[in-house]
């Protein structure tokens, strides 16, 4: 239609040689597949949490501190099979680095005073979020 009528081209999103981003593209998730159908089986708004941990990180001095703001927020560390994981009042499971956005080796050195091995695993971590939250179906 732009050629029969003599109109300029508009850039194509499908173009990926000449791609331009449209200036009103919304912007992308901030989430990925895995972490929207985790919100929509949880009910829990993923970037909210995101929001949360990072304010929790930014706010502490070190990684001790920012594990008991965590613990204080309702969220215990883990260990899981590349590095620390997050247990909600719910038992559902994020990763650390996925909620901070950051890589995992980053999230690894920041963490890396509080040892792995003396985490509980997230299974053991899950048991007691279910003991310390017995109406965990009501939480948000």
């Amino acid at each position: 239609m732009e050629q029969e009528f003599g109109l300029a081209r508009v850039p194509d999103k499908r173009d990926k040689a000449k791609a331009v981003a449209l200036p009103d593209d919304p912007p992308g998730p901030v989430f990925n597949r895995d972490e929207g159908r985790q919100a929509r089986r949880t009910n829990v708004r993923i970037t909210a949490i995101k929001a949360k941990v990072a304010a929790l990180k930014a706010a502490a001095q070190n990684p001790e501190a920012f594990r008991t703001a965590l613990e204080d927020a309702g969220y215990l560390l883990a260990k899981g099979d590349s590095g620390y994981i997050l247990v909600d009042r719910c038992g559902a499971v994020y990763s650390l680095a996925g909620q901070l956005k950051q890589k995992l080796a980053t999230v690894n050195e920041f963490m890396a005073p509080i040892s792995l091995d003396a985490l509980p695993t997230v299974d053991e971590a899950k048991d007691r979020q279910f003991q310390l939250n017995p109406h965990r179906n009501d939480v948000p």
